[in-house]
């Protein structure tokens, strides 16, 4: 693949910028500049429908960045007011800063038209392109600035990103970076420079340029206390250590040198700003995942991924007491640690033996995770992992360690391999060594992409600080995707993927698991995805074989400028996961999520998901669990939310409101409260309803 020659990044002693949108300051005319936008969604290589002009310029403490983005239909642009990461939907601009230089990961910094932030990190291994809501971006939130401004010929944005905000080399003398744009009404996505869709990666892919030398760090430590207040019916909570529901915690952080960061938590609270997406937990094999938004556990998490997926699970740290974590990274090298204190560990999820309700009983855990990656080469890694996890006061004690490792054999194919093992002690495991490999294969062209997974675990192999519900499993599994880009019409991209298939063993030979799901799809030109897939599986549980036939299809994107809609569903036979009596039944299930914004500062979510599951006629269970957000802001920090949700599965009715002051991370006073209704199953009509209420405060703020 060709370089282009590195990109100058003129450096000032001060700059004199006011981050207003506007880039009306005469500093401005020393900055460099790139533009000549190349799509790579829906279709790769074409030149961008709309000019898109990025200027860059530095002084020792920053980087700043103003994007003049020209839109031929501005009455159409999509922009609103929202919480940092919640405007993915929109149209924005971004960059993804590489300051290490090694290709191995990226800082991502996104802003929509008005100005709200987006931002995460992108780690070398899940960096197939640059969508913000696929699997590979990791969130994070740091302290930088931003402002747009929505004009007759477009919009423009201006960013300040301290050095300080991102881990870096005492000196920055070259860096790598992709700048990008979004087009919402078009699904459009581009970037500079260009995404060639025959390279396998991005961050492989970013260009460079040469960087301001030696930088001041603004800042080498800072500390965040937070107190909250909570009451609940029973009158003071007592889920986090305090007096009189008051508590009180907070989290010191320290970098010894731009590259090296550590934090330290005491008490920390998690429980009542964030929600959890409702979900259906019915006829589910394995426990639900849900995604980690806790600020402790954000920084640094990227450098946990593993072949092995989700190896590290934060969100089975449940209610840490404390906790430290390391986060280093230099010449090649990154290495990340973490150590939690958790007054309310979960249990295993693992299908096999492993740490049942009866063995946490209320007891406390301690959790250490250590992880190394070294690049070297040309696109090549090699790494390390460590895991322990113990239950204080009990014998159960779970360790594992390994390595694994990326070889790039060329732009357009790499190979992953890992080997572990792990040990356990405790419900029926004795302490035996279980071992455990991956390898993968994926290969990228413009018209063809296919990954090649193979998983071995054996049957005493677990993850206690992971989420891996399987055991006893050797698997392989190809997904194979043809991509086709009609020359003209209203569909640029259609893809088949004829070969998704997976095979699986115990170790007694016997089969596991036997899928092939074939199917496709297409983008319409106005940014709507369709795509269906036939579902034909067969599967072993409680030691029955069974095999069904269904359809799964989905369906989406933004409609207009204010609506955006996604429909999923699934039709056909099923599996019904009841150990005592589990049988093959008709199951019709349907999803709608809706995001309706008429103007910028009132958003209205409605989500709703409905289950039917039948047995020859006879309903077996059926119903819906919806929720409908409505979130409305004042300015960009001053916003309340209002949540409500509803379960006929388990009879629950809850409402939550919240009103927030969110001046940056950190920064922030919250008060709120929720009601919560059990009613029970909708055919229970003796047992009372129970009624449950929370009301609390929460203040922190961040010394610097």
């Amino acid at each position: 693949m060709p370089l282009l020659p590195p990109v100058d990044l003129p450096s000032v002693d001060h700059a004199e910028i006011i981050i207003d949108g506007k880039a009306d300051e005469a500093i401005w005319a020393q900055a460099s500049d790139v533009s000549g936008f190349t799509a790579y969604r829906p279709k790769p290589g074409e030149p961008s429908k709309e000019l898109t002009r990025v200027r860059f310029i530095s002084t020792k403490t920053s980087l700043y960045l103003h994007f003049e983005a020209n839109d031929t239909s501005p009455q159409q642009i999509q922009a609103g007011y929202g919480r940092r990461d919640s405007r993915r939907s929109d149209d924005f601009v971004g960059i993804a800063l590489d300051l290490l230089g090694t290709g191995e990961r990226a800082n991502l910094f996104i802003v929509n038209p008005i100005g709200v932030q987006i931002d995460g990190t992108l780690v070398r291994g899940r960096d197939q392109d640059l969508v913000p809501w696929r699997d590979g971006w990791s969130s994070w939130d740091t302290q930088w600035t931003s402002a747009g401004h929505i004009h007759d010929s477009g919009y423009d944005v201006e960013v300040q990103i301290p050095w300080s905000a991102v881990r870096h080399p005492e000196r920055i003398d070259t860096l790598r970076m992709m700048v990008f744009r979004r087009i919402a009404r078009s699904a459009e996505m581009s970037s500079w420079p260009m995404l060639d869709p025959n390279v396998q990666g991005t961050l492989v892919q970013t260009a460079a340029m040469i960087g301001p030398g030696l930088t001041e760090n603004a800042r080498n430590w800072s500390m965040q206390p937070e107190v909250t207040a909570t009451r609940t019916q029973d009158g003071a909570a007592e889920d986090r250590p305090g007096i009189h529901g008051l508590s009180a915690g907070g989290t010191v952080r320290y970098d010894p040198t731009p590259s090296l960061q550590a934090l330290a938590t005491v008490n920390p609270d998690f429980s009542n700003v964030e929600s959890d997406e409702a979900k259906i937990d019915v006829n589910s094999r394995y426990s639900l995942k849900y995604q980690e938004k806790r600020p402790f556990f954000l920084e640094g998490q990227e450098w946990f991924s593993h072949p092995l997926r989700n190896l590290v699970y934060t969100r089975s740290m449940v209610a840490p007491l404390a906790g430290a974590r390391l986060t280093h990274e230099s010449k090649g090298w990154a290495v990340a640690a973490l150590n939690v204190w958790d007054s309310s560990p979960a249990p295993s999820v693992s299908e096999g033996q492993a740490w049942g309700e009866d063995d946490i009983d209320d007891r406390q855990s301690v959790s250490t995770v250590g992880r190394f990656r070294r690049t070297f080469g040309r696109d090549h890694m090699i790494g390390g992992v460590f895991s322990d996890k113990r239950l204080m006061g009990t014998d159960h004690r779970h360790q594992l360690a390994g390595v694994d490792g990326r070889w790039a054999l060329s732009n357009r194919a790499t190979v992953q391999a890992s080997a572990m093992a792990s040990s356990t002690t405790g419900a029926g495991q004795d302490g035996r060594v279980a071992p455990a490999a991956t390898f993968s294969n994926q290969i990228r062209t413009r018209h063809w992409q296919n990954d090649i997974d193979i998983e071995h675990l054996s049957p005493w192999f677990r993850t206690e600080n992971g989420f891996q519900p399987k055991a006893d499993w050797t698997g392989i599994e190809n997904e194979s995707e043809f991509h086709l880009f009609p020359t003209s019409g209203p569909i640029p991209r259609v893809f088949l993927q004829p070969i998704d298939a997976e095979a699986a063993w115990n170790s007694a030979g016997d089969p596991r698991l036997m899928g092939w799901t074939p199917g496709g799809g297409f983008w319409t030109r106005g940014g709507i995805l369709f795509m269906a897939v036939a579902d034909l599986t067969g599967e072993e549980f409680a030691e029955e074989w069974f095999v069904t036939r269904g359809m799964r299809f989905t369906g989406g994107g933004s409609w207009n400028r204010w609506i955006r809609m996604w429909v999923n569903g699934k039709f056909g036979e099923a599996l019904l996961y009841d150990e005592d009596d589990p049988i093959v039944g008709q199951r019709a299930a349907l999803s709608l999520d809706t995001g309706i914004q008429a103007t910028r500062f009132i958003r209205v979510s409605p989500q709703v998901s409905w289950e039917r599951f039948e047995d020859k006629g006879t309903v077996v269970y059926s119903g819906l669990v919806g929720r409908l957000k409505v979130e409305a802001f004042a300015t960009p920090v001053h916003w309340v939310r209002f949540i409500a949700d509803r379960s006929t599965f388990s009879g629950t009715t809850s409402q939550e409101a919240l009103f927030a002051w969110e001046q940056s991370p950190g920064k922030a006073l919250y008060v709120g409260g929720h009601t919560r209704i059990v009613r029970g199953p909708e055919d229970d009509q003796v047992t009372a309803p129970e009624r449950e209420w929370t009301a609390f405060t929460k203040l922190s703020w961040v010394f610097e």
